[in-house]
């Protein structure tokens, strides 16, 4: 869950009693959903408080009721808080995200997509940003790395990566990661490798896991002459991320795209959802 688009409820009484204190004004809306014309953003507020409650909470089957729910009432949107409630679907790549399914997900991902570039230009960078890391991962657990290369061309060129680099960097890396993926060329992959490097070479300093990841393409995996050094490598890098992720600054980044996850998956001859499902249960 990408860390640009938390801000979930985390206090003692939200997590003991959901029901009273998140539920109860979403579901004030959903009996009255005409209310929802003339206090739009009321509402997204209160439903994207309610879904990080049942994420955070386990509550699956509580939360896809309430998804179900909020595309039923988007009639009652005007066209600018449409776009407005678009970051929302965030909620419904999570859940299927989770829960492992992933090719409901995919078919969700390509209607979300849809539906944010006719209303883009009413999201902020942070916000559009945030949707697109989130569909490219759900594109990138279905394996359509074409997809998922696509939607990250069109993250690198947005503004807010200038000011957030910890997003930025570990951007760089997925994306490099989706090429090799793809089947990239070693040549290519030299090549990409360069321009990130002359990308986060611009910023003030350069997070530890840029420099072992981008050396470890650099100078190991594109020299690669067989499966078994293939996967001691892959075994070494893992080690050094298990120990980055105990330092609060070098392990944020690895909340946009679970390196560890990616690298168990490669050494244990799994898919990378099955991973991330096996995490999460």
């Amino acid at each position: 869950r990408p860390a640009c688009l938390r801000g979930t409820p985390d206090s003692k009484v939200l997590r003991k009693k959901p029901k009273q204190h998140t539920s109860f004004p979403a579901e004030s809306f959903f009996n009255n959903p005409g209310h929802i014309t003339y206090s739009p953003q009321v509402y997204i507020n209160a439903l994207n408080a309610l879904m990080y409650c049942c994420s955070s909470l386990n509550k699956y089957n509580e939360m896809i009721n309430y998804i179900i729910q909020f595309k039923e009432t988007k009639k009652y949107f005007t066209k600018n808080h449409q776009g407005s409630a678009i970051p929302l679907s965030y909620h419904e790549l999570d859940y299927y995200s989770i829960t492992g399914k992933i090719q409901d997900g995919f078919l969700a991902a390509k209607k979300i997509e849809k539906e944010l570039l006719e209303n883009e230009y009413l999201l902020s960078s942070l916000e559009k940003t945030g949707l697109l890391i989130n569909l490219s991962m759900m594109y990138f657990m279905n394996e359509k790395y074409r997809e998922t290369i696509l939607l990250l061309n069109r993250v690198m060129y947005e503004p807010i990566l200038d000011s957030r680099s910890d997003m930025d960097g570990m951007v760089r890396i997925f994306y490099l990661i989706c090429h090799y993926e793809r089947g990239a060329s070693r040549q290519f992959m030299k090549s990409l490798v360069r321009s990130a490097y002359r990308r986060l070479a611009k910023r003030k300093g350069i997070h530890k896991f840029e420099n072992i990841i981008l050396d470890f393409i650099r100078k190991k995996l594109v020299r690669v002459k067989s499966e078994e050094q293939l996967l001691d490598l892959f075994t070494q890098l893992r080690k050094q991320m298990l120990v980055l992720k105990k330092d609060p600054y070098e392990s944020r980044p690895l909340e946009y795209f679970d390196l560890i996850a990616w690298l168990t998956g490669k050494i244990e001859g799994k898919k990378f959802a099955e991973v991330v499902e096996a995490k999460k249960e």
